[in-house]
């Protein structure tokens, strides 16, 4: 979604329901978006799961439903099957690999750190994602030892081999 605050005042509408951002920002309004699936007999009708699912997971989950043993060698390494969440088995979320977002935006588990560099931004940022889902409260200077991990993690994924 594409709103800017004029927008949303002119209109009375607010497409990212809330959240921090839109389409291309690094904060939740840019990414999260509701995944609507129906599938007769195998999608439970109104059902929800909590599982976080990015672009990529579609093709591990097609590769399941399909019966195919394996995505092909070099596509989408970190793509995750969310199959036993779209068809309601009673599992819970499970921890996946990191997302990112872009070279300067990783969310790991409930943690989303945003450095500074892209789209002008000149601070890092720090969002507990399952207590603040509108990033409204900027963790980075009470959590340094999260901070250094996801930083380090960032640049092992998009810096792979480098120190």
């Amino acid at each position: 979604p594409v709103w800017y605050d004029k927008d949303r005042e002119k209109f009375g509408h607010d497409s990212v329901g809330g959240l921090r951002g839109m389409k291309f920002s690094s904060h939740e309004g840019g990414h999260r978006m509701p995944f609507i699936a129906r599938w007769p007999a195998k999608v439970p009708a109104a059902s929800v799961s909590a599982q976080p699912v990015v672009f990529s997971d579609l093709l591990a989950t097609c590769t399941e439903i399909t019966g195919q043993k394996n995505i092909p060698e070099g596509m989408a390494e970190d793509s995750i099957s969310f199959h036993a969440h779209l068809v309601g088995d009673k599992v819970k979320p499970e921890p996946r690999p990191a997302i990112v977002h872009d070279r300067k935006t990783i969310r790991s588990g409930d943690w989303k750190l945003i450095l500074p560099g892209m789209h002008g931004r000149k601070q890092t940022e720090l969002y507990k994602l399952s207590e603040d889902p509108g990033e409204t409260q900027n963790l980075y200077a009470a959590y340094p030892n999260i901070v250094s991990k996801l930083t380090a993690h960032l640049s092992g994924i998009t810096n792979p081999g480098k120190p």
